[in-house]
């Protein structure tokens, strides 16, 4: 290939894991600007010259997932180029370079190159050494800049980026090791981002990071960063991702109070509520914490969808471990709830723990949890028939429009004989909990959070 190359360079990407890794996607899209590339959907597409798979690495099952998508991706498209980045190629890199599916792996650092690699490559200069690792990790500075924007071509709901990294080093997480130590981006380019989100229509933000309730730029904390970004008129709303137990969390719930366009929906992970076990994860508060944080929330946020991770099985998990947190969780009640069984991740301590539970064990709570997660869920669900809710539809099908809530309950609406389009907001009364848990509604009419008084 050669500077001569006449046509564009068909490039798709494939992205495994978190909302997190799903951004950095949407931040090397805008990277490949200046490049003699086309972006196409990977699902779609007949054709593809480069592939890209952001990998993630939270799980060795996530990382084995991960190995498959590139063999597929393989597969499918034999001659092209294949790189490998994100989590996966920063924990195991040495594994993915001797795979040999893939051109060239690349570090979540090195991503940032991706630009001037495509060029090089696309104009026969590329010299894979110069992406070799360095002997020692660059510094990582407290606030890090993109340089680039979020562009989301196949999506109507947006993230943006706002954190990296984690200093919490819970016992069984890889996650500190893949993408270092906590650091903030840059306040006036976050801004930026935003604006840029608005401006090409976007009606749902997701502010996404590692452990974005530790963000902390010039003075501002998560809770100020959110005030600056609602002062932006416009008809949309703010959805916070995943975000640990923190302090600077009930400062949210005032926010949530003041302004409708931060939606009701908080996911923090409680991965479990029984002290000793939170102790072995090296979980850095106490269930007591959790419950009067949760009843906090519940009290003051109507509607709130408080959701949460929890793993079971963890090494030492006694019975009374387990039967205590189960009566934690049914006092707080979840609207939703990830069950994870555990399962040792090579590189953190809790790989090396002994006091293993055996897997009937883990078999039978994990069972036991996932009931507990469908009577919570329609308990939530329930308390919100009758209630007028402002619904974002995704898609429209065969007259039925689908979407979520701002409390993230997913909505089914009849549009026969309705003038509308999918990414408007909709005023509706929720009437019905179908059989998958989501909810029939009833057409009020069109929603402006921008005029909405």
């Amino acid at each position: 290939m050669n500077s001569n190359f006449s046509k564009k360079l068909k490039i798709a990407a494939i992205t495994s894991g978190c909302r997190l890794n799903q951004t950095d996607t949407a931040l090397i899209y805008d990277r490949l600007s200046g490049t003699p590339c086309e972006i196409v959907d990977f699902d779609t597409t007949d054709a593809a010259d480069i592939l890209i798979l952001n990998t993630c690495a939270v799980t060795s099952t996530a990382c084995q997932k991960s190995r498959q998508l590139l063999h597929q991706m393989r597969r499918r498209f034999p001659s092209a180029f294949i790189i490998v980045t994100g989590c996966g190629a920063d924990i195991q890199r040495s594994n993915w370079e001797e795979d040999k599916a893939a051109d060239i792996v690349l570090s979540n650092v090195q991503k940032r190159e991706i630009g001037k690699l495509i060029n090089d490559f696309a104009n026969s200069r590329l010299d894979k050494n110069q992406y070799a690792v360095p002997a020692e990790p660059p510094s990582q500075p407290s606030i890090f800049k993109e340089g680039a924007k979020a562009v989301f071509p196949f999506k109507t709901r947006m993230s943006l980026k706002i954190q990296e990294g984690c200093n919490s080093f819970c016992s069984y997480c890889i996650v500190p090791y893949a993408r270092g130590r906590e650091r903030s981006r840059d306040f006036n380019e976050i801004m930026i981002d935003f604006r840029n989100m608005i401006d090409s229509g976007a009606r749902e933000i997701v502010l996404t990071g590692v452990n974005i309730s530790t963000y902390s730029c010039e003075g501002l904390s998560l809770t100020k960063l959110i005030s600056k970004l609602l002062e932006i008129p416009g008809n949309y709303r703010i959805r916070l991702s995943s975000m640990e137990p923190h302090q600077e969390n009930h400062g949210i719930l005032s926010l949530m109070q003041d302004d409708r366009r931060l939606c009701r929906f908080l996911h923090i992970p409680i991965q479990h509520a029984s002290d000793p076990v939170l102790q072995r994860m090296n979980r850095r508060y106490r269930a007591s914490e959790f419950l009067k944080f949760a009843a906090e929330a519940k009290t003051n946020i109507d509607g709130i969808h408080l959701g949460t991770d929890f793993i079971t099985a963890f090494p030492g998990e006694t019975d009374k471990d387990f039967n205590d947190a189960l009566r934690v969780l049914k006092e707080i009640g979840f609207a939703n709830m990830h069950v994870f069984t555990f399962s040792p991740r090579e590189g953190t301590p809790a790989a090396k723990f002994t006091d293993k539970i055996p897997a009937s064990v883990a078999k039978e709570r994990h069972k036991i949890l996932t009931e507990l997660k469908k009577e919570m869920a329609l308990n939530f669900i329930s308390t919100q028939i009758e209630k007028k809710l402002i619904v974002l539809p995704e898609s429209i099908k065969t007259a039925i429009a689908s979407g979520y809530t701002d409390n993230y309950i997913k909505v089914k609406l009849n549009t026969k004989d309705k003038s509308f389009a999918a990414g408007e907001f909709l005023d509706c009364k929720a009437s019905l909990i179908l059989p998958d848990l989501s909810i029939k509604g009833e057409l009020i009419e069109k929603f402006d959070y921008q005029n909405d008084k």
